[in-house]
């Protein structure tokens, strides 16, 4: 994803306003991408838990059914 020239330098302003922390052009960049990533991460693991299909729980939880029917004995 490119992220457009004023929000990378909107937060470069707040990394120096609100945290006193001087970045690098590249750095600032790769911190950019990495937040990007980080609050997508984020934003599918709630969607995920608010429309219940987490992969934690199987699909067929009767036992009962076989895959593949051919190993059926």
């Amino acid at each position: 994803m490119k992220l457009s020239k004023n929000t990378v330098l909107e937060l470069k302003q707040i990394l120096r306003e609100e945290f006193n922390l001087y970045l690098n052009d590249q750095d600032l960049e790769n911190l950019a991408h990495s937040l990007v990533g980080y609050f997508s991460l984020l934003k599918r693991i709630e969607n995920r838990h608010r429309f219940g299909n987490s992969s934690r729980m199987a699909i067929d939880t009767s036992g009962d059914s076989v895959l593949d029917k051919r190993e059926v004995k």
